[in-house]
């Protein structure tokens, strides 16, 4: 006799984005009779179709904890003599949530089990954190353009830099902003274990798409297993199970499923319009059983070929291939293990094409042996303590070739802002390791409560060769087309590296209707230089010599304390309305090129008018004013008096400390009715302890101080009609050789923010997640958080400049028609971007002393000027087709800008120019794409 007792079950769902980036999900609850009493030795098994079963003992208190679940769907039977069997259907366990159960058990009279039927709350009792879970559903149903930087897009709180328009950036990483951080401070993860990029501070590969089984997306309350307060993106990737299964797919788009969404204005210039030329997406998954129980493989393959043309017509072609896999083996009922591969390659044609950027100045790029593997190993010593052990290896290569070939010099004309001749070469080669060890315990009935304590130990090694060169080791600048100065440099060959070494320690005590998350995590990190070698400049040897530069260490390695408290309580008792609280600090990441100011091999510049005596467009150095000493306008990376010299003039600040930010957050959050709930936070925010570099003389320890700049140098420039006031400063003095990087004192960044948001999970045939952010981040100079006063009047107390959006909202949804169709979309309205409106001023005071004979300064302060506010809107037609045994095949129609808007994406900033206010970016046009998924 089976019974549904769907009000005996009350599942309490508890992201975990509220314990840090995880890859499982954990089941945990307590087994107790009718009247309440607790019921210790109950045999309680954990089954799925996929993956082995699991079972353990209810306690003397009647807990169970079943951690580290694999995402999926689950039964779960309670077993115990003289009590009905009581069997727990439909637990779908996501990546770091955590089901509480409460199960009651009957006593036996006739031989019957009880079957209950799981509900599952939208509101979280234990998260104090803000951000996303993107399941299944969200990746493959809404619509979007398949990478991660979309999906960052369609997150609450997050500005996203690039607008992909159905794959039109497709290949190129987008800078982002969340919650008054940058994308230089987020975190990329991959199955639970760091991967980031820590020469670029940004992702290290691109990905197939559908390798992801879920995205788990942090934006703020971050628990102590996270470093930063930035984005926390973490990527868990497919595995196999006891059935085979898979999926196929294949998405097409080109040039004639596009509209013409160009202005007269574009018309006029004239500009083709950003345009997609062609776009196929394909691949594979495949996974299954190679001993039932045991062992399961993971395959997969993708590739993403985008072909598109920038908005003057140029093209650019990209085609990202993926080849990943992964083994699971189930070694012992308390161990498991898993070992995956990821061989991300990236070509790039055209890289960097643009308006201003003709495909004579683009790099062609290459991958040089990029590849990832992971490995881990699980041992559960009891249901109260696991350690888990990842360790993994990935090695990051490219190769840069500019288009225009190395025998041409590159140029830039200061007054239109184009680019000519040719571009940069690059070799980098960037290899990283890390090493992590997580342990659990849980502890009943201490202090009152029970207590969740989890720890970590992480070490993070990382290397960076980074072999760059200016074709000719010259860059030449014009004005409207005429020769105006040029650098005459020196290579860069820069051999460095940076470890951070990681503990951290959390007690999650629940008493109630409190849970208390007390956390604390200490980071030291390190960057040092290896021995570097580079040849005489090609252009000015005698200035500019070989060098060979042993290794270096600056003795210095700062160590960050991040303490984080959070809490929840259940205000109505009922785990439908949560208060939710939260106070953290955190640090920042080492780049792997923090040592390198202390490198002689680092780039080296010196900058001189030019006159073009013989006409030919090629810098030679008798053409140079003033070569090589007397006529230097501005320099960097060398001391001219010593050019030669393998000690260098810079320093680091043997004191220096990592940047902070601090966070104060308080939300709440209501189950309106099932699977839908709305909820609205506050966020405060401090970024402070910047780092800035300073004018600085080894000799004498002296460093340059607000006290050694004259002026203001005033005057006015009228363009278009309109006359623009301007001032700079100047130096008293030549500049000093060197600079010194240290913490900047009282500069500060303030942001605050209210979020509303309304989440309905999938159920009924539909499914939605909408939010509205306001949001203020401000910058604030202080009274000795600047040296040079240049702008500073204008800049202090504005807007931060990158984004710089004051409110934004978005909105995802799915509907489930009947006979197998599906309707879903994604809609996105923002303030419109900060608009950079600058003077490009002559300031030879500032050529006189080495500061350079022109400077950018400011119109506007920052947030006064913008872009049109941004609007748009996807939306997706699928018809699944079922095929019984043979899985299903689902045919989809995406259609991206739907109502073909223009918007104006980038403009011309600088008023003194004849191409002032020229669009130089606009939307992608509506396209349509085509798609094909089979399943099985």
């Amino acid at each position: 006799m089976t019974r549904i007792l769907s009000g005996y079950a009350i599942v309490l769902l508890a992201a975990g984005l509220a314990i840090g980036q995880e890859q499982y999900g954990n089941l945990r609850g307590i087994v107790v009779d009718k009247e309440g009493a607790p019921l210790p030795g109950v045999t309680i098994t954990l089954q799925s179709e996929l993956y082995a079963p699991r079972s353990v003992a209810s306690s003397e208190g009647g807990h169970f904890r079943l951690i580290n679940v694999s995402p999926g769907v689950y039964s779960l039977k309670c077993e115990l003599p003289g009590f009905k069997p009581c069997l727990q259907k439909n637990l779908d366990i996501r990546v770091g949530t955590n089901f509480d159960l409460r199960i009651v058990m009957e006593t036996a009279t006739l031989h019957e089990e009880i079957t209950v039927k799981a509900e599952s709350p939208v509101v979280d009792t234990k998260k104090t954190s803000v951000g996303a879970n993107v399941t299944q559903v969200m990746l493959q149903d809404v619509p979007s353009a398949r990478d991660p930087w979309v999906i960052l897009q369609q997150t609450g709180g997050i500005q996203v830099a690039q607008e992909n328009v159905g794959g039109s950036t497709a290949g190129t990483q987008s800078i982002f902003v969340s919650r008054g951080t940058t994308y230089q401070s987020a975190t990329w993860n991959m199955d639970g274990i760091t991967i980031t990029d820590q020469a670029a501070l940004a992702s290290p590969i691109y990905y197939d798409y559908d390798s992801f089984d879920e995205i788990q997306i942090v934006t703020g309350g971050q628990d102590a297993s996270i470093q930063t307060a930035g984005v926390s993106l973490n990527f868990i990737t497919r595995r196999g199970g006891n059935r085979f299964h898979g999926m196929t797919r294949v998405f097409f788009t080109n040039y004639d499923l596009q509209g013409d969404n160009r202005t007269e204005e574009i018309k006029a210039i004239p500009y083709v319009g950003d345009r997609i030329n062609q776009i196929m997406d394909y691949g594979f998954q495949l996974g299954g059983p190679v001993f039932k129980d045991r062992l399961w493989f993971w395959l997969g393959f993708g590739v993403q070929d985008t072909r598109r043309l920038t908005i003057a017509g140029y093209p650019q072609d990209y085609k990202l291939y993926n080849f990943n896999g992964k083994l699971n083996a189930q070694l012992s009922s308390r161990n498991r293990a898993e070992l995956a591969f990821y061989v991300p390659l990236k070509y790039a044609y055209g890289r960097g094409a643009s308006a201003t950027v003709p495909p004579e100045s683009t790099t062609d790029q290459k991958p040089k042996n990029t590849y990832y593997v992971k490995f881990e190993d699980e041992h559960i010593f009891s249901p109260d303590f696991l350690l888990s052990l990842k360790a993994s290896y990935l090695f990051n290569g490219f190769e840069w070739n500019p288009e225009g070939g190395l025998d041409k010099q590159p140029g830039y004309d200061q007054v239109t802002g184009m680019y000519s001749g040719t571009y940069t070469y690059a070799l980098t080669k960037r290899p990283n390791f890390n090493m992590k060890l997580d342990g659990n315990y849980f502890r009943e009935q201490l202090l009152g409560g029970s207590h969740e304590f989890r720890f970590g130990l992480e070490y993070r090694y990382n290397e960076a060769l980074e072999f760059w060169y200016d074709p000719g080791d010259v860059w030449k600048y014009y004005r409207n087309g005429k020769p105006y100065a040029a650098s005459v440099e020196r290579e860069q060959r820069v051999f460095g590296g940076e470890d951070r070494f990681s503990l951290f320690l959390t007690d999650s005590y629940t008493r109630g209707r409190l849970t208390l998350n007390l956390g604390l995590r200490v980071d030291r990190e390190k960057s040092w230089g290896k021995d570097s070698q580079v040849q005489a400049s090609r252009s000015a040897p005698d200035l500019l010599p070989a060098l060979a530069f042993p290794a270096l260490d600056p003795g210095i390695a700062p160590v960050t304390f991040s303490p984080r408290i959070g809490l929840t309580f259940d205000l109505t008792g009922d785990g439908k309305t949560m208060l939710r609280a939260n106070l953290a600090r955190y640090g920042s990441q080492m780049s792997t090129a923090f040592a390198g100011l202390l490198n002689p091999a680092q780039a080296a510049y010196a900058l001189y008018f030019w006159k073009d005596l013989n006409g030919d467009d090629r810098v030679t150095t008798n053409e140079l004013t003033g070569y090589p000493l007397a006529g230097i306008l501005q320099f960097g990376g060398f001391d001219p008096r010593n050019p030669g010299a393998l000690e260098t003039p810079n320093a680091i600040d043997k004191n220096i400390k990592m940047p902070l930010t601090d966070e104060a957050l308080l939300g709440i959050e209501r189950e309106m009715f099932p699977d839908f709930a709305l909820g609205a936070s506050l966020m405060l925010r401090r970024n402070h302890r910047f780092w800035w570099t300073r004018y600085y003389d080894k000799t004498t320890d002296g460093k340059i101080t607000q006290a050694d700049y004259i002026g203001p140098i005033t005057g006015t420039l009228t363009y278009g009609g309109t006359t623009y006031p301007y001032e700079y400063w100047t130096l008293g003095k030549y500049r000093p050789a060197g600079q010194i990087r240290e913490n900047r004192p009282d500069y500060h960044e303030n942001y605050s923010s209210i979020e509303v948001t309304a989440v309905k999970r999938l159920s009924h045939r539909w499914m939605l997640n909408a939010s509205f952010t306001y949001q203020v981040h401000n910058v604030h100079y202080g009274k000795n958080g600047y040296d040079d006063p240049t702008n500073i009047k204008i800049l202090d107390g504005g807007r931060y400049t990158l984004g710089g959006s004051d409110w934004m909202a978005k909105l995802g949804f799915l509907y489930q028609l009947p006979w197998g169709f599906s309707f879903s979309g994604f809609a996105n309205a923002r303030q419109g971007y900060i608009f950079p409106e600058r003077l490009l001023v002559t300031t030879p005071e500032r050529a006189k002393v080495g500061l350079g004979a022109t400077m950018y300064v400011w119109t506007a302060k920052p947030g006064e000027k913008l872009y049109r506010d941004f609007y748009n809107a996807d939306l997706s037609l699928a018809k699944k087709f079922s095929l019984k045994n043979y899985g299903s095949v689902i045919f989809l129609a995406d259609a991206f800008n739907v109502f073909n808007y223009s918007h104006e994406l980038q403009r011309f900033s600088q008023v003194n120019s004849p191409r002032y206010n020229q669009i130089e970016k606009i939307l992608n046009p509506r396209v349509i794409r085509f798609g094909l998924r089979y399943a099985f």
